[in-house]
């Protein structure tokens, strides 16, 4: 049993891809083909976020892929790409990759669905449609190969309504990966220790 985490929507300069001859959704095809060539027996296909204090932020401030703003994230990283190097389009694609791309790695063999997947299905604005073959790929995946578990029926049922959810909710727009729950400026109120002392005092 073989399991890879596969990023997608690297984003690459312009000047670098043109000197390739490839488009910023070549490399992520790579990365599908390079799964099914391996015979990965679960692939997951996550759309890169930027995370505060890592290079690859830094790398994409400096060339203006990312302006720095994390408050405007989505709450999880399998929602649309925030680099503004990608078109709407290409995001859509990115996301849709990351749902059928596991279905392609599941049948390595059936070459005719990879390049259904690439030449069509990636294409199509059916993203809520592609959550769901991809969650069953995933629960089975999970269940009978990665995890093998035996589960009675009402488990197993209880199991799959919380999950599908969850990741429902995972892949849901709007939802901000950072939320301040707290605002730090706000007056200080009751302490373990008693009331905070009075500065007028």
């Amino acid at each position: 049993v073989t399991f890879a985490n596969t990023i997608l929507g690297i984003p690459v300069r312009k000047d670098v891809m043109a000197a390739q001859g490839k488009t910023a959704i070549d490399y992520d095809v790579e990365s599908l083909d390079l799964n099914i060539a391996c015979r990965v027996t679960y692939a997951d296909f996550p759309v890169l976020h930027p995370y505060p204090g890592c290079e690859l932020t830094e790398y994409s401030v400096k060339n203006g892929f990312f302006d720095g703003d994390f408050d405007k994230l989505f709450f999880s990283y399998q929602a649309e790409s925030p680099f503004t190097c990608f078109t709407p389009q290409e995001a859509l694609m990115q996301k849709n990759l990351s749902l059928l791309g596991p279905i392609c790695v599941m049948f390595p063999r059936a070459r005719w669905l990879r390049d259904l997947t690439v030449k069509v299905l990636m294409k199509l604005p059916l993203t809520k449609l592609y959550f769901f073959p991809w969650y069953l790929a995933k629960g089975y995946l999970n269940i009978f190969r990665v995890y093998p578990m035996k589960l009675s029926l009402p488990s197993l049922a209880r199991n799959v309504v919380y999950s599908i959810l969850r990741e429902w909710r995972k892949r849901s727009p709007n939802r901000l990966m950072y939320r301040k729950r707290t605002r730090l400026d706000r007056p200080t109120l009751q302490t373990l220790g008693g009331p905070p002392p009075d500065p007028g005092r």
